[in-house]
């Protein structure tokens, strides 16, 4: 499935987003950019913020398994 962004426009994105952030004295701990999770009908992107405690950061880097289905 292709996205109706390009994967240039939404690393773009993330720059302005991750400089702005920065300026508000907002630290970046980790960013993914790419098509994690899609829809038929999305337009554009989606951008998505989480404040990371101890607990989160912990289970972020925990090892982990997923079942993938490709078609």
């Amino acid at each position: 499935m292709e996205s109706s962004a390009p994967i240039s426009e939404q690393y773009l994105l993330y720059g302005i987003a991750h400089r702005k952030l920065e300026e508000r004295g907002i630290k970046v701990w980790r960013s993914y950019v790419g098509e994690y999770c899609t829809s038929l009908e999305m337009a554009g992107v989606s951008l998505t913020l989480c404040k990371v405690d101890a607990k989160l950061n912990e289970l972020f880097l925990a090892p982990a398994e997923i079942a993938i289905r490709t078609f």
